[in-house]
């Protein structure tokens, strides 16, 4: 019986050259047709493609898979382990910029909050003086 799956498999194995020409000359002379076909299937699948993205970045980033960063979440009971502020938005990986290594997650706030402070202990020490001689309550 005629392996029609087989057929093809190998047959891409075997013309991966030819079919890859084929498809980019297509393009290159479709690029409209192209342009509303990548769109459609980016609004059918708007959630799938986000979510993919994520746990691409995150991976390549990062080296920690969706599973890992999933628990890190549930860890934190879904809260940013500086304000304790429930995730609306995805959570950024808070990490330490020099070593890479993963602290915990954060919210945008947060973690931009850090970034502006480089991570400096003593500029965000100077940052609370300011704001309590400016009489800043919590």
């Amino acid at each position: 019986m005629f392996d029609k799956k087989a057929y093809m498999k190998e047959y891409r194995k075997n013309n991966n050259k030819e079919i890859s020409t084929y498809f980019q000359t297509y393009r290159k002379h479709n690029l409209q047709k192209e342009k509303e076909r990548r769109f459609k299937y980016y609004q059918k699948n708007r959630a799938h493609e986000i979510e993919m993205a994520h746990t691409w970045w995150i991976k390549k980033t990062y080296k920690i898979s969706k599973e890992q960063f999933n628990q890190m979440r549930t860890a934190q009971d879904n809260q940013c382990a500086i304000c304790g502020s429930i995730f609306i938005k995805t959570p950024c990986v808070d990490h330490n910029h020099k070593t890479g290594v993963i602290r915990a997650l954060l919210c945008q706030r947060c973690n931009s909050g850090l970034g502006y402070f480089q991570d400096n202990i003593k500029y965000i020490e100077q940052a609370i003086l300011y704001l309590k001689k400016w009489g800043h309550k919590e």
